[in-house]
């Protein structure tokens, strides 16, 4: 709003120092300005809807990845929890059993946390390159929305402001200028 009232402000400003401020100057500036606003408060929210739900859509999806791989992650936490469970259920056993089965639990433990860090972030990086794809997807369709809302803006506009004289007008310069 502040930006609005400075472009006003700066505007106006050579208009009224010259001294010949136009009847209905400041009328018609008001009315573009508020123009512009209504413009793009109603571009703001047709978007917002889309927009937000696509990317409530991919949180959930996400959250529902992440969810996975922290059970995946809880599960070999369980696992290896089992397994240290049974190392010490065999306290009789013979040390050197022991110690190789410790060094086999620990290999295992760390193979599984290691799958599963690589599995939590390949994961990760589906879902950036998902986010990602889905935000450009979202940019191009908004851009072309735009696009489209500013032609059809722009027809109508040029539909009301012209007159039949100033249709045949241009058509004559066009011929004049494929005669020359």
């Amino acid at each position: 709003m502040k930006k609005l009232i400075l472009f006003g402000f700066f505007v106006g400003i050579p208009v009224f120092a010259s001294g010949n401020v136009p009847e209905g100057y400041w009328f018609e500036m008001f009315a573009k300005s508020v123009n512009a606003i209504i413009f793009f408060g109603l571009l703001f929210w047709l978007a917002k809807k889309p927009i937000v739900a696509a990317l409530r859509s991919q949180r959930e999806n996400l959250a529902r990845q992440l969810e996975e791989a922290e059970q995946k992650e809880k599960d070999a936490a369980e696992r290896l929890a089992r397994i240290e469970e049974r190392m010490a259920g065999l306290k009789n056993e013979v040390e050197e059993i022991l110690k190789k089965t410790d060094a086999a639990a620990n290999r295992e433990k760390e193979k599984i946390l290691e799958q599963a860090k690589m599995e939590a972030e390949k994961i990760k990086q589906i879902a950036e390159r998902e986010i990602e794809n889905r935000f450009r997807t979202a940019r191009e369709e908004l851009r072309n929305y735009m696009t489209n809302l500013a032609v059809e803006k722009a027809e109508a506009v040029l539909k009301e402001k012209m007159e039949a004289k100033d249709v045949e007008h241009t058509m004559l310069q066009y011929l004049k200028e494929l005669e020359g």
